[in-house]
């Protein structure tokens, strides 16, 4: 995970409204670590949507004029318009491994969904051990080859050299159901089947 540098500002949290604030492009944010007290801040929204930062990105904050090496913790966005409203960036230290939730990715759905089946995403987050920059921002996992019945767990998943799981290895990401499709076309064999024996039945009742 390469680093991305964004200039922060500390914030004046007497002062004017976080509205406000986001009216002149700013996004208002928080930092803080170990050895840290949370710092209130604002960054570019610009800058932040330039950059592509995701939840679990890493972001070196420039803040007046002293580097903070972080990671995004979290993003609230507004519930309808999914505007960003808010971010939490953790400091980190580069040279200690550090245990962070990692959300998935899950693939090849579709090709699930033309066979019949119905992919159910049972974990959309795992948690991980590594050294910030060798976290990755998300972990995907490919379900195309599952069948009806089968699941993937988290001990599947590939994940990068030096990263560990701390998540359970057997906890299960994704299973495959039957769709409606596909049991409505086994519950109409079965019912041909139950005829054909009953059919059956009934001739020989016939016969004697």
């Amino acid at each position: 995970m390469k680093a991305q540098v964004i200039e922060a500002i500390p914030r004046d949290t007497n002062g004017s409204t976080l509205t406000k604030l986001r009216a002149t492009g700013k996004i208002p944010a928080i930092v803080y670590g170990k050895g840290l007290d949370p710092t209130p801040i604002s960054v570019s929204e610009k800058a932040f949507q330039e950059f592509s930062a995701l939840r679990k990105s890493l972001v070196e904050l420039t803040v007046a004029g002293k580097k903070v090496n972080t990671i995004v913790q979290d993003v609230q966005r507004h519930p309808v318009t999914k505007k960003i409203l808010h971010i939490d960036f953790l400091q980190v230290d580069l040279n200690q491994p550090t245990d962070t939730k990692v959300p998935l990715h899950v693939v090849g759905i579709e090709e699930v969904e033309r066979r019949g089946g119905v992919v159910q995403q049972q974990t959309h987050e795992v948690e991980l051990h590594a050294l910030p920059q060798s976290m990755p921002e998300v972990l995907t996992v490919d379900v195309s080859d599952l069948e009806v019945g089968e699941s993937v767990s988290v001990g599947t998943i590939k994940i990068p050299s030096g990263v560990e799981f701390r998540s359970d290895p057997n906890e299960v990401v994704a299973s495959v159901i039957a769709g409606r499709r596909a049991a409505t076309s086994a519950e109409t064999e079965a019912e041909v089947d139950a005829d054909a024996e009953d059919g059956a039945g009934t001739e020989a009742g016939t016969k004697d």
